[in-house]
């Protein structure tokens, strides 16, 4: 018989899914984003950007293996991810592997505008997947990155006793049905998780959020959120 999903195992499924990636497709066209983070290599066994551990599949779901694009079988491969915007949106993008031709485009692009690795943060670029190798890739100049220090803040301001109860009540039922919470998750997914479960608005969970880890329910290391 079918069962009805409880608010705390919904909770578990968004908080768990969703992911972050952006795969650019031909199809996507051309897009606009502001990478707010370092080109990362993760390499098998490594936690990528969305804080998961890199394990690339070699086999099909019938163990057999499965094959490159020289028909040969797959081995384990390093990825190549950042971070960015795309209109106010966070998203990782993905190059692909080590000798990706997006990563090769945007290289030498950032060579001819003398743009380090460090430096890519803040600058803003339009991409185009015009085939299966080839890119458009251009420079747009640099914005400011908003970050949550640098947004206005109102003074004094806490939520309710009620919402603060049910906030905490959603935290401890998430923990107890969803393992990966007490590891660390995406802030944004935890957010919209609570806001499910609790019908407090992300702008009141937001100026809760330093009482939260003041009171221990919470703790934010490196972006990442480890509900205690």
């Amino acid at each position: 018989m079918a069962k009805v999903i409880s608010q705390a195992d919904l909770g578990g499924i968004i908080s768990s899914g969703g992911s972050k990636y952006l795969f650019h497709k031909e199809d996507l066209g051309e897009i606009t984003l502001i990478f707010t983070s370092p080109i990362s290599i993760v390499e098998t066994g490594d936690e990528d950007l969305a804080g998961r551990i890199w394990d690339p599949p070699i086999t099909d779901a019938d163990g057999n293996p499965l094959l490159d694009f020289n028909g040969n079988p797959r081995v384990k491969w390093n990825k190549v991810e950042a971070e960015c915007t795309i209109n106010g949106v966070s998203h990782i993008y993905a190059f692909g592997g080590e000798k990706s031709s997006s990563l090769r485009a945007v290289g030498e692009q950032m060579n001819a505008n003398e743009i380090t690795n460090e430096t890519l943060p803040g600058t803003k670029w339009s991409i185009a997947r015009l085939g299966k190798w080839q890119w458009s890739v251009k420079y747009l100049g640099r914005e400011a990155i908003a970050s949550a220090a640098s947004a206005p803040k109102e003074a004094d301001r806490s939520l309710d006793k009620e919402s603060y109860d049910k906030i905490s009540q959603s935290l401890n039922e998430l923990k107890g049905k969803n393992p990966s919470v007490k590891e660390g998750v995406d802030k944004n997914q935890l957010v919209q998780t609570m806001v499910f479960m609790t019908g407090v608005k992300p702008s009141g969970i937001e100026n809760m959020w330093e009482n939260l880890k003041m009171t221990g329910l919470i703790s934010e290391v490196d972006g990442k959120v480890k509900v205690l």
